[in-house]
């Protein structure tokens, strides 16, 4: 089941990602509500503790039904309680939209989230989306983009690539800041991480969105 979540914090223009929002369900966490009401999204489920909303008012014309209120004194974060959500009711591809900007203690939050087992599959803030992947990820869409690739758990592994102006296959992931600010020069070009979890970091306008 494909699914997202929709958080609070800097989001996206909403023609850059209405593709991402024809989903099997969609979730909404605390003030993600103000951008999805903004933008006339439908949705299945909000959850938070909505301290973060523009209007407490705002939930008055949302069915009751489709309302988790949290405490504001919980554990999880509006964003992991929502993510948690996603996956206990089977979704197996997650895509969490905001998040970005704000408050440096919840983007460094959800990056953690990126080493659990319900790290989204994509994250896209107003200004990159960022794709958690193993294996080989094409390039095809983002001849000219910058792109930034960061390994989230393995300091020592081997990451492959054809197609960037700088290669990754010598590179020692000791320092991982050693993969930003590469380039797409091939549109054939590929990045393989083997079995190795990687973040691959593209700025949203570097985004072929057809």
């Amino acid at each position: 089941m494909n699914s997202v979540l929709i958080t609070g914090g800097d989001l996206p223009l909403y023609r850059l990602v209405k593709d991402y929002l024809d989903a099997d369900y969609i979730c909404v966490a605390d003030s993600g509500l103000d951008w999805v009401l903004e933008n006339k999204i439908e949705f299945d489920y909000l959850v938070g503790d909505m301290d973060s909303l523009s209007n407490i008012d705002l939930l008055n014309n949302i069915d009751n039904d489709k309302i988790y209120k949290l405490p504001t004194d919980k554990d999880d974060t509006d964003t992991l309680f929502g993510l948690k959500h996603l996956k206990e009711i089977g979704s197996n591809n997650i895509t969490l939209i905001g998040g970005g900007g704000g408050r440096l203690d919840h983007l460094l939050g959800i990056f953690s989230l990126f080493t659990t087992d319900i790290a989204p599959d994509i994250w896209i803030t107003a200004k990159e989306i960022v794709y958690c992947t193993k294996g080989k990820f094409p390039l095809d869409k983002f001849l000219g983009s910058s792109i930034s690739v960061y390994p989230v758990n393995e300091v020592n592994c081997v990451i492959t690539s054809y197609g960037l102006k700088w290669e990754l296959n010598s590179v020692d992931w000791k320092y991982k800041s050693i993969g930003i600010s590469n380039q797409v020069v091939i549109s054939s070009g590929w990045i393989d991480s083997g079995t190795n979890k990687i973040l691959i970091i593209i700025p949203i306008e570097g985004r072929r969105f057809e």
